[in-house]
Parts: structure tokens; C-alpha cells; sequence
């Protein structure tokens, strides 16, 4: 996911709270994860309008294939705060992962924060994974996972790969129970995760563990929130 914008920082990934992951009648969403083909859940694309502070600024896009035996994950990021019509701030942020075996196991991420460019770049080699980022070289186990929230097996981790500085990030994650939430233009039930320590962040996942909302403060005092504008739909239904 993306973090450390201008506007804001914003995390991705959790905790060792699995005991408090269990939606009653709903599914538990860490348990999609297991070697999950994110198609099952999202189709093709997965899409948010950005809002800050209630106006839209931008849109975040998550596009799903196939490359031989490895899913491939694209992520679009994309700010533009305007003022007296003029552009007065962008931010774009991209991604490409690849995933074998329910693991990630390559990462190539760039971000362009007004002008100002910074890589990170990870790749699985026997079982570590090697992050390089502005900072300089990190190694991981292999199977950590990095900061984009489709995937809702990361609610069970507590150290993630920062796609923004290529550094690790050690996080902590607490449910806090179900709310309404507005997808694709309807309103379902989704549970709320508050994250915490190195990441500070709000996540919402629906009843059968497709991401749908996010939120978070801005480094400036705004409030940037994610809506869902497409979620797809679970691949074995019609």
C-alpha cells in the first residue's frame, strides 16, 4: 500500500492478533490467504476513489493476471491536489508483484512524489528476500509481505516490507468489530483493523476478506480516505 505520501503516510500490514480475527457469520479474512489467487476474490481490478478531507484528489488501482505459473500484481496510485486551478501537488505511486505458491516472491515499486523519485525493488533468493530501497539493502524471510492491502493474509503478520523506503516496518493490528461501509455504490458489512507501531493506518475488509476501505491522517492534518468503487466479485459466484 502505498506510505509516506506529502499529504500523508499511510501503512499496510499487521498483526499478531489472530485471535481476534473470527467474523462470527462472516468469513475470516485472513484465511483467504492461504496460496490465494486474488482473482477468486477481486476479478480482474479492484478500485478507490482517494478522498482528502471529502474531496476526491485521486484514485488507487489494483489489477490481477497471470505470467506463466506466477500471479502478477499491477498498483496504480494516483494524487493530484489542485488549488486556483492549478496542480499545486502530485503523487504516483506503482507497483508490479509477483506471487508464486501463495508467496511474494519479486517486487518492483517506484514512487513519484512531486517531482522527487524513489525505488524499492525485492526478490525471493532460497528463503529470504532481498529488499534494496533509497536507503540502501534489508534482507526478510521469505513470504513477508508488502504494503498493499489486497491480500488480507498480512492480518496476521507483524513485520512488512515498506514499498516506499524498502525498509522493514513492525506492526501491530487491533479489530475493532463491524461497520456499514459504501461499496460500489451499496452498503455492506465490513470489520474495521486499526494498525499500529511503525505503520498508523484503518483497514476494512467485507465478509469474505476483499479489501474495501482504508483511512488515515495526512502528515498535513488531513484526512485521506479510500472508497471502494470496484471490488469485483468472488470468482465461484455468478
Amino acid at each position: 500500500m502505498v506510505a509516506a505520501m506529502a499529504l500523508g503516510a499511510t501503512g499496510s500490514a499487521s498483526a499478531s492478533a489472530t485471535d481476534s480475527l473470527h467474523f462470527a457469520s462472516l468469513s475470516d479474512p485472513a484465511a483467504e490467504s492461504q496460496a490465494l489467487d486474488p482473482r477468486d476474490l477481486y476479478g480482474s481490478e479492484l478500485l478507490f476513489g482517494v478522498y482528502r478531507d471529502g474531496t476526491r484528489v485521486g484514485e488507487h488501482r489494483v489489477s490481477f493476471g497471470e505470467d506463466g505459473n506466477a500471479i502478477v500484481v499491477d498498483v496504480r496510485f494516483n494524487v493530484n491536489v489542485r488549488f486556483l486551478g492549478f496542480s499545486a501537488y502530485r503523487y504516483v505511486y506503482t507497483a508490479t508483484e509477483r506471487w508464486q505458491d501463495g508467496r511474494l516472491v519479486a517486487l518492483a515499486a517506484e514512487t513519484d512524489d512531486n517531482g522527487d523519485i524513489s525505488r524499492v525493488s525485492a526478490v525471493e533468493v532460497g528463503d529470504r528476500l532481498h529488499i534494496r530501497g533509497p536507503a540502501g539493502g534489508v534482507e526478510a524471510a521469505a513470504g513477508t509481505f508488502a504494503t498493499n492491502h489486497w491480500n488480507p493474509g498480512v492480518l496476521t503478520e507483524d513485520t512488512v516490507i515498506n514499498t516506499i523506503t524498502g525498509r522493514l516496518s513492525q506492526v501491530r493490528i487491533v479489530e475493532r468489530g463491524t461497520e456499514e461501509v459504501r461499496v460500489n455504490g451499496a452498503v455492506v458489512a465490513a470489520r474495521r483493523f486499526v494498525y499500529t507501531g511503525d505503520l498508523d493506518n484503518e483497514v476494512w475488509y467485507d465478509r469474505d476478506g476483499r479489501w474495501v476501505k482504508m483511512r488515515f491522517r495526512a502528515e498535513d492534518g488531513s484526512t485521506i480516505e479510500y472508497v471502494c468503487e470496484h471490488r469485483g466479485q468472488k470468482r465461484n459466484q455468478s
